[in-house]
C-alpha cells in the first residue's frame, strides 16, 4: 500500500503483494510512490471508500483512492481543540464481524491493528425532567431499566426488538450482505417477507404507530 499526501490531498495505492504475517505493525508505513496506469478508482478514502479497495486489491486488482481532507477514515475522525480530543464517529460498532471479514479478506488479523472494547451501557439517555435511561447490551437489564420509569413501556419495547429483528431478518440479505439492491432484489425473498419490510413508513412514523398500539394494551 503507498500513501502521499500534500496541502490536504491524498493518494493511496493498493496492490496485492504479500506481507510477512509476523510483526503486521511494522510491515505498514507510507511511502511515497508513484501512480502508473491504475486500473480502478475509487473516489474518497472514507469507510466505504476504504473497504471497496481492499476488496479489489484482494481480489489482485490495482486501485488507486483519492481523497481530498487531510486525513483518511471521513466520518471515522477526531477533532482537536483546546487540548482536547473529540471522536466523530462512530460512537459504537453494531456489526464487528463486516470489519473481521474485511481484515480476513486481505490476509489480516484485525486484532493486530485496533482494539475494540465492549461498552457499557451503550447508551445513556437524558430527559428535559431528569429522567435518565440506560440501554444496555443485556435486555433484562434494559427491561429494567424501562420497568423503573413505565412498566407499560416494557411490552412496546419487546415488541419494537421484534419488529427491528424482523426487518432485519428480511432486508439484510438484500440491502446489506447482497450488491446494490435493485427492484428485482425484492424478488429474492418471498412475498409476504417483501410487504413484511415496512418500506413506506419512516422510523419515526413505524414508533408513532407502535406507541398508539400498546396505548391501548
Amino acid at each position: 500500500m503507498g500513501l502521499s499526501g500534500k496541502a490536504g490531498r491524498w493518494s493511496i495505492v493498493l496492490d496485492n503483494t504479500p506481507q510477512p504475517r509476523n510483526d503486521l505493525k511494522s510491515n505498514v508505513k507510507p511511502y511515497v510512490t508513484r501512480i502508473d496506469n491504475p486500473r480502478y478508482i475509487v473516489i474518497g478514502a472514507g469507510i466505504g471508500g476504504l473497504s471497496a479497495a481492499v476488496h479489489l486489491a484482494a481480489a489482485g486488482r490495482r486501485v488507486l483512492i483519492l481523497e481530498q481532507a487531510k486525513t483518511v477514515g471521513g466520518k471515522m475522525g477526531e477533532m482537536h481543540v483546546g487540548g482536547y480530543r473529540w471522536d466523530t464517529g462512530p460512537s459504537v460498532i453494531t456489526m464487528r464481524h463486516v470489519l473481521d471479514d474485511l481484515f480476513a479478506i486481505a490476509g489480516r488479523d484485525m486484532a493486530h491493528y485496533l482494539n475494540l472494547h465492549p461498552v457499557e451501557p451503550l447508551t445513556r439517555y437524558f430527559y428535559p425532567d431528569g429522567t435518565v435511561l440506560d440501554i444496555s447490551r443485556d435486555v433484562a437489564r434494559t427491561l429494567a431499566q424501562i420497568q423503573k420509569i413505565e412498566a407499560r413501556d416494557v411490552e412496546g419495547y419487546l415488541q419494537f426488538l421484534a419488529y427491528a429483528a424482523r426487518l432485519y431478518r428480511v432486508v439484510s440479505p438484500v440491502f446489506i450482505y447482497d450488491q446494490p439492491p435493485r427492484l428485482g432484489s425484492l424478488l429474492k425473498g418471498s412475498p409476504l417477507d417483501t410487504l413484511r419490510i415496512d418500506g413506506v413508513r419512516s422510523m419515526r412514523q413505524a414508533i408513532l404507530y407502535a406507541r398508539r398500539i400498546c396505548a391501548n394494551c
